[in-house]
């Protein structure tokens, strides 16, 4: 009877899944949480085993990643489950015995509950709005000072509307100049009659004695 032909071998498969076991197991050493309640003689056998019950279900390739890391978080709480309830005097085989209790029924209601729905991707946040950018103001043109001797330009001139002969109002007729009056003699001019009066007489002056 012919041997049925194997497989040919998937480097890339088994380098995958070496990489996963290998995350599988630091996920068990470096979670301190897990043995927070129990001494170091109780927690190192639980460890121990832990950790292989690790390598195990990431080395399945039948699992997907998401199933290996659901399986590995029903382990981790199968561990605090049992060293939470354990006390300080109990062998560490009992609390190891209570831990594969827990593991077990936590995988059977995994596998018996559908498995749930993935959480709806977060919608893309819009876009942020443009940045604002104020317009620029118009640029500043100053008055230039007027030159020496230029002259400003007149103002424009103001006519007045004219209206129309129908609506002018009649001038006035000119009242007539007042009658002139006889002008008044003048009066006589008093340094007139001043000069045309005589000069007066002369000083008298007695004549001097000569002597005898």
């Amino acid at each position: 009877m012919p041997e049925a032909p194997t497989s040919p071998p998937n480097p890339e498969g088994e380098d995958r899944l070496l990489r996963r076991q290998q995350h599988a197991a630091e996920r068990i050493q470096e979670d301190e949480s897990l043995t927070a309640d129990l001494t170091d003689t109780q927690a190192s056998p639980v460890l121990r085993w832990a950790e292989q019950q690790a390598t195990l279900i990431a080395a399945d390739p039948s699992r997907s990643d998401a199933e290996v890391d659901a399986m590995l978080d029903l382990l981790r709480r199968a561990i605090k489950r049992a060293g939470y309830d354990a006390s300080g005097d109990d062998p560490a085989e009992a609390i190891l015995a209570a831990t594969r209790r827990e593991l077990q029924t936590l995988l059977e209601a995994f596998a018996a509950a559908p498995p749930e729905p993935l959480a709806p991707a977060p919608r893309a946040l819009p876009p942020p709005p443009p940045p604002f950018n104020p317009p620029a103001p118009p640029p500043f043109n100053p008055p230039q000072p007027a030159r020496l001797g230029s002259v400003p330009p007149p103002p424009p001139s103001f006519s007045p509307p004219v209206p129309p002969a129908s609506e002018r109002l009649p001038l006035p007729a000119p009242e007539p100049p007042p009658s002139a009056a006889p002008a008044a003699p003048e009066p006589p001019d008093a340094d007139a009659e001043d000069n045309d009066s005589p000069p007066p007489p002369p000083p008298f002056t007695p004549p001097s004695r000569s002597s005898s």
